[in-house]
Order: C-alpha cells, then structure tokens, then sequence
C-alpha cells in the first residue's frame, strides 16, 4: 500500500473525527446530566468492569485476528470463524455470570448494583466488542472511509436521541443501556449490509471444515496462548481499581471518575484514528519483510500522534474547572481534580496503542506478555495503596488516587516497550523519549499562561473556554512553524508542504 493512501485513509479518519467531535462533547455533555452522577456511576463500574472481562476472553485475539485478516484480506473462512469465537465468548460469558449470581456473590462482585443492570452491563460490553471487530474487519479490508461514514452517521442518530432525553429532563440506568444497545446494532447492522455489497460477506456462507477448525484455533492458539496470563494480570487489575472505588466510596464517586475517563477518552480521539490504520501498515510490512517501512513509520507517525494528543490533554488538564462545567454541570463540581489528572492519559495511550501494534504484528506476543505482567504486578497494590482508605492503610485518595496510579504505570509500560521495540527494530529509544518530554513542556507554558490571563477576566464560562482555546491553537501552530522538530519536522518541509497546498488550491 503506498504512502499516499496511508495519508489518504488517516486525513478521512482524522476528518470523520473532527466531525465527531463536537457530536462526543455535546453527547458526553449531555449524558451525566440525565443520568445523574449515582446512575452515571453505576454505568460507569459495570461497563468499566465488563469491558475488562471481555478483553480478558479476548485475550488478544482480536488483535490477531486483525492481523492476520490484514494480511489475508480475502479470506472469508477466518472472518466466519472468529464470528463463531465472538458468539462462544458470549455463552460463556452467560454461563460463567449467572453462576455467580447463584451463589449469591453478585453483591461482592458489584456492590450496590441490582441484578438487572448486571446484565445489562455484560451484553453492553459484548455488543461493544462485536461493534470493535467489525470495525477491524473494514480497515483491514481498505474500506475505512466505508466504516467512518456509518459512525457519523450512527453518532448523530444517537445524539438525537440524547437530545430528546434530555428535554425530557432525567432517564433510568435501564433506558440508556437500552440506547446503547439500539446504537451498536445499528453500526453492526448497517456495516453488515454495506461490506456485503463490496462482494465480501462478514458470515460468510463457505463450510469451515474440522481440518480448518483445527488449523485456526491452533494459529491463534499460539498468537494468543502466551497473552492468556497477562490478560488475567490485566482483568484483576482492571476490575480491583474500580471495584475499590465502588466499595469505599459508591457511585458517586465512580461517576467522578467516568466523566474523567470519557474526557480522557475525547482527548485520544485525534491520534486514536491512526491506530488502526499504523497496525495495518506494520503487518503488511512486516510480512513483506520491510524493516525500513516499519522504521519509516514509526518515526514518522508516533511523534506526531503523541503531540496531537499532548496539544489537547494539556489544554483540558490545565482547564479542567471549566471543563467540568461543560461536560458534567454543578453536580460534578468536585470532579476537577481527576479529570485535571485523567486529561494527560492519552498522552502514553497514544504509544501504548501503538507499540502494542508492533508486537502484535510482529508476533513478538510473549514479550509483550512478560512485560505487561510485570507492570501489571506493581499496579496492583499501587492502586490499592493510592485509592484505599487511611483506616484500611492507603492514602484515602479516592478517584484521584486511580488517576495517579493510571498514569504512573502508563509512564513506565510504555517506556518499557518502547525500549524493546527500539531493539526489534532498530530505532533511537532516547531521541523518542526525550521527545516526551521536551514536546509538552512548551505546551503547559503555553496553556498555562493563557489561563492565567483569562483567570482576571469576568465572562461566561464557556466563552472563556472557547476564546482561550482559539488562542492556544494558534499560538500552537505558530509554536510547529518556529521549531518544528517538536513534531519531527524539518522548517524545509513545512515550507514545501504549504507551498504545494496553496499550488493545489489555487
């Protein structure tokens, strides 16, 4: 695949996502408001907890599984069979909850949280899932601006619907999942429809033989076998952070770290179009053995991507009271803090995807494994001893507590990849991290600066969000011209780029 439709296929993501995201921020706007910061929180624990239950039985087969379709693109066989997978994962999903509910450890489990909304919570997380992978099986195939297409679509149908929630004032915890449900089955659906009109049907109706069974449960046993331990690590420590949260402080408090999180989430959204697309690339030029298009572009994109989702974070971090207002209202007022903190997440997420592209395409997956295992293994009583109360001998730090642990173990998991991958392939680790760090300090100048100023000036909220914002962009932009290898550029090539884009349009 050239160079051109890479830039092709991520500037349509890039555009769907700027259209997306004034939808995002009036929809996550909108929904903490109906919900209300008790009902917003259960949401939040039980889709946050399932979510890690469903990676867990994923356990990187998706991933694999996008890989291998990337670099198998017309084979119908393998998407029929991981649809089988993705159906078995929900029988026993089934299966392994109800049990718990009769043994009447629902309680323990999900503290406060009626049995109904249980499972709500698990067929939300699985029809999320289904939604991720037949996202995976478009971008695999090329067919990105298909996929992006149906999203905005989809977005603003749901936005709608908010909308009309949100006139009528207030909803229950069981009505919004039910709109989540309508959602994801219209993506599911639509995209059903679309991609079997392009002459590649996502159930296919081929017969996979027993030997077909055996030859790819065998494939994506020994792709995903050794993530199996690191996904356990990942599910404990994934379910202990909220679940602490959720035992010593209750909904509330959960709700003030899912509002956080969704903000985080917004943040990521920009270098979060990339990750497909880069995972794509990766594989095929690891198949075709072409170590210097991996090297291109890992150099080429990461430190961008990384900048983008800096410009951003910084900016909420920095303004995170007025943030507040906007997203969540006076009910969330106490909630600055944690989003202050979650708003630099995306930062590493950025390379955390994106390295994890790398060793899933280059099958390096026991590596992967043993280092998230042991990063997990300092997670774990770190997020404990951060969120716990003084009397159960933590530092009583609530949510704020699981956003400082958050990042910390980001830091260090992605800088441990990053480390090993320069070794795979053979680029610099410490010119890309102290790019981490020398790129955003002139960011928190910037922003903090600009709050300063607007701090003296009496306007409404929103104004001086939006006003302030402007000016960081610009002065951002003006910041790329006079030192552009803050995103791994040279002044030449931004002239060029400028020059050949005014011939274009002239």
């Amino acid at each position: 695949m050239s160079e051109d439709s890479v830039k092709k296929r991520y500037l349509f993501k890039l555009l769907t996502n700027v259209i997306n995201l004034p939808i995002t921020f009036v929809s996550q706007a909108i929904i903490p408001r109906i919900l209300g910061a008790s009902a917003y929180g259960s949401f939040s624990f039980l889709s946050g907890f399932f979510t890690n239950v469903i990676s867990f039985l994923d356990s990187g087969t998706s991933e694999g599984f996008y890989t291998k379709l990337s670099q198998r693109q017309s084979e119908e066989k393998l998407v029929k069979f991981y649809l089988q997978f993705a159906f078995s994962v929900l029988i026993i999903f089934l299966i392994v909850v109800s049990s718990l509910i009769i043994s009447n450890v629902n309680q323990l489990l999900w503290p406060d949280q009626y049995i109904k909304y249980v499972y709500m919570g698990l067929f939300w997380s699985w029809l999320t899932w289904c939604m991720q992978i037949v996202q995976k099986i478009f971008d695999a195939k090329g067919l990105t601006r298909y996929g992006e297409v149906v999203k905005i679509i989809q977005r603003f149908v749901g936005l709608l619907i908010l909308v009309i929630f949100y006139f009528v004032s207030s909803i229950s915890l069981e009505v919004f999942f039910y709109y989540h449900y309508f959602i994801l089955s219209f993506y599911i659906i639509t995209c059903t429809i679309l991609i079997s009109r392009k002459k590649f049907s996502i159930y296919s109706a081929k017969k996979i033989s027993r030997e077909d069974y055996k030859n790819y449960i065998k494939e994506f046993y020994y792709y995903s076998a050794p993530l199996l331990v690191y996904s356990l690590f990942n599910l404990l420590a994934g379910i202990l952070d909220r679940w602490l949260i959720q035992k010593f402080y209750g909904s509330v408090e959960q709700g003030y770290f899912g509002l956080a999180y969704q903000v985080s989430a917004v943040c990521f959204i920009f270098s979060s179009s990339m990750t497909p697309i880069f995972t794509r690339e990766i594989s095929v030029a690891y198949c075709n053995k072409d170590e210097a298009k991996m090297v291109d572009l890992f150099n080429k994109y990461i430190p961008v991507l990384y900048f983008v989702a800096a410009f951003l974070s910084i900016f909420v971090a920095t303004n995170s009271k007025l943030v507040v207002l906007l997203m969540g209202g006076e009910e969330y007022k106490n909630a600055f803090v944690v989003i202050s903190i979650m708003a630099l997440y995306p930062l590493h997420q950025t390379y955390g995807q994106l390295c994890g592209a790398v060793y899933y395409a280059m099958g390096k997956t026991k590596m992967f494994r043993n280092i998230g295992i042991i990063v997990a293994s300092i997670g774990i009583p770190l997020a404990y001893f951060m969120i716990a109360p003084k009397e159960y001998f933590g530092l009583d730090l609530k949510a704020n507590g699981l956003a400082i642990k958050m990042i910390a173990i980001q830091f260090i998991y992605v800088n441990i990849l990053l480390y090993f991958i320069s070794k795979l392939i053979k680029i610099s680790f410490f010119k890309l991290f102290y790019h981490q760090i020398y790129s955003v300090v002139p960011l928190f100048l910037i922003a903090f600066i600009i709050k300063r100023v607007f701090s003296c000036i009496e306007i409404h909220f929103f104004l001086k969000l939006l006003i302030s914002g402007i000016i960081y962009f610009v002065l951002v932009l003006i910041l790329i011209y006079l030192f552009p290898g803050i995103i791994s550029l040279k002044r030449g090539e931004i002239n060029s780029r400028v020059k050949s884009y005014l011939r274009r349009h002239n």
